[in-house]
């Protein structure tokens, strides 16, 4: 895991460079500046961390990433979380 994790540090520092803003925006509370890279597809469900494709990855400020993990099935809904069995 060390190894992918090393591999994804400049993975994720490319994202928020090429997409500074948040492209979730859950609502008006969002903060606007992307601090995240937010899996589409999770490794639970079959996704990557890193190398999958490109829409597989979305940059998130810490307020809408956090909303899609407390909120699921509305993310699903959005578009924003695809279970294993999507696709």
């Amino acid at each position: 895991m060390k190894k992918i994790y090393e591999e994804r540090r400049p993975f994720v520092e490319e994202m928020l460079k090429k997409f500074p803003v948040c492209q979730v925006y859950w609502n008006e509370e969002c903060f606007g500046v992307a601090v995240d890279v937010h899996e589409v597809k999770a490794r639970s469900a079959g996704g990557k961390i890193v190398g999958d494709s490109p829409d597989n990855y979305k940059t998130v400020c810490r307020y809408c990433h956090t909303m899609i993990g407390q909120y699921p099935q509305e993310a699903w809904r959005r578009g924003f979380i695809k279970w294993s069995w999507d696709e």
